[in-house]
């Protein structure tokens, strides 16, 4: 059952953060990987609620966690594309673009999921 878990949410999570990426190229400008960096967010921010329900509820499986942190989160966040974006970024001598990136990224994602964390924590 885990493994159907990890592989519905994946597909489930891949096909959304395609969607995102069509849309964000459509409707952004490209100075920013816009479609990873909403999807990186979002992903932290659904990691930091659902580990704060299952720590403070106990009230989460362990196959809705693989469904949703492993398959879902996992297949919609990618850390591979925001690091080929980065590369991408500095080989075009875009050195401070690159650099905000990752600043935006990671500080962004940290924040999310204390964000998620506190969103969760709220309801106890």
């Amino acid at each position: 059952m885990n493994v159907i878990a990890v592989f519905v949410g994946g597909g489930l999570g891949s096909l959304l953060r395609f969607a995102v990426s069509e849309f964000s190229k459509k409707y952004f400008s490209l100075a920013l990987p816009y479609g990873t960096l909403i999807c990186n967010l979002l992903s932290a921010l659904i990691v930091g609620w659902l580990m704060a329900l299952a720590v403070n509820t106990l009230k989460v499986s362990d196959t809705m966690k693989l469904l949703i942190v492993t398959g879902f989160c996992g297949g919609f966040s990618t850390f591979s594309a925001f690091s080929f974006e980065t590369f991408q970024m500095m080989r075009n001598d875009q050195l401070l673009l690159a650099a905000a990136h990752v600043f935006i990224s990671v500080a962004g994602c940290l924040l999310f999921i204390w964000a998620g964390w506190k969103l969760a924590s709220t309801s106890f």
